[in-house]
């Protein structure tokens, strides 16, 4: 309850310290940043491709048409204009009248 209390009293300041300190060690810190991607590139190319993986999950899903066709989220658009769709959907009509 003190730390907060402290913190909201001094916020300002202890931003302007912050930003200080950082421009004070500003090449220091890239130095010891360009040393570490160079010792570890392998690793942090992994964590890449695994970051982007999960990424392309969550934000682009597979989805299942109307005329039955499993495609990204993000193709349906292209998907709709079609020749595939738009001879599928043709055919609906037709399919219910031969039902009958």
């Amino acid at each position: 309850m003190r730390r907060r209390q402290y913190y909201q009293e001094k916020k300002e300041a202890i931003r302007e310290k912050g930003r200080q300190r950082h421009h004070e060690n500003k090449e220091e810190n890239n130095e010891k940043c360009k040393k570490y991607r160079e010792k570890n590139i392998e690793i942090i190319r992994e964590n890449d491709r695994k970051r982007y993986q999960e990424k392309r999950k969550h934000n682009n899903p597979t989805i299942i048409c109307d005329c039955g066709k499993t495609i990204k989220k993000s193709s349906l658009p292209y998907h709709i204009t079609s020749k595939y769709h738009i001879n599928y959907l043709n055919q609906l009509p037709n399919l219910a009248t031969v039902l009958v």
